[in-house]
């Protein structure tokens, strides 16, 4: 239940928002479309405890310190690309799909690296752990984050209902994003790949007992 844990009641608001922006987008479509729309909305509304959790286990137990800059150094070129080509590759979307939601995604970024960057102090990460729901960075960051996420999605609303009318909602292609496979395998592969490459911290050095000689 990691991500309901941090200023529920305005994470859930956040979720909200893109959650209306994306009902918004498919209530003129056909029935098709509606069966298509309730799954989006379903798949905005379930897997977030499941990507935190995955983000748990997968990157913070293994020791690694994830940080903004993480985006650029390692998760765009080696798991945000590989991500939008594997989804357009499965439901078969075209080469304006893949550069219109990859210029989304980098709009997305930048602007949580903008409005996100304060909530890490110096010397902290996204795994810092705290006793409080406040010191939970990871909580933060993705409150911070479905915000953002939000923002771009109101910003991009009349090109991202084309194409998710057009594409996505197109027959039965939204069915994989409601794929277990998708949100417990492709997603945490991605997150082993990082951590089998971040770089660790140093291991603590234990302290030498001194000994009084008599």
């Amino acid at each position: 239940m990691l991500f309901r844990t941090y200023q529920g009641a305005n994470s859930v608001n956040s979720l909200n928002a893109l959650t209306v922006v994306l009902l918004l987008f498919l209530l003129p479509l056909t029935t098709t479309a509606v069966s298509c729309a309730s799954v989006l909305l379903q798949t905005i509304a379930t897997r977030w405890d499941s990507l935190g959790s995955a983000y748990q286990s997968e990157i913070c137990a293994r020791g690694c310190e994830p940080v903004m800059s993480t985006w650029d150094d390692w998760t765009y070129t080696n798991a945000f690309l590989p991500l939008i080509d594997t989804m357009a590759t499965e439901m078969s979307l075209s080469d304006n799909f893949k550069s219109t939601f990859t210029r989304i995604g980098q709009d997305i970024a930048i602007s949580t690296k903008n409005e996100c960057s304060a909530l890490l102090s110096p010397g902290q990460h996204f795994c810092t752990a705290g006793n409080t729901s406040a010191g939970d960075k990871l909580a933060q960051w993705n409150w911070c984050f479905k915000k953002q996420a939000a923002k771009q999605a109101t910003k991009n609303a009349f090109t991202m209902l084309r194409l998710v009318s057009s594409e996505i909602c197109k027959g039965e292609k939204y069915k994989y994003l409601e794929d277990d496979k998708l949100w417990m395998e492709v997603l945490p592969e991605y997150m082993r790949r990082y951590a089998d490459t971040c770089q660790l911290p140093p291991p603590a050095k234990e302290e030498e007992e001194v000994k009084d000689e008599l």
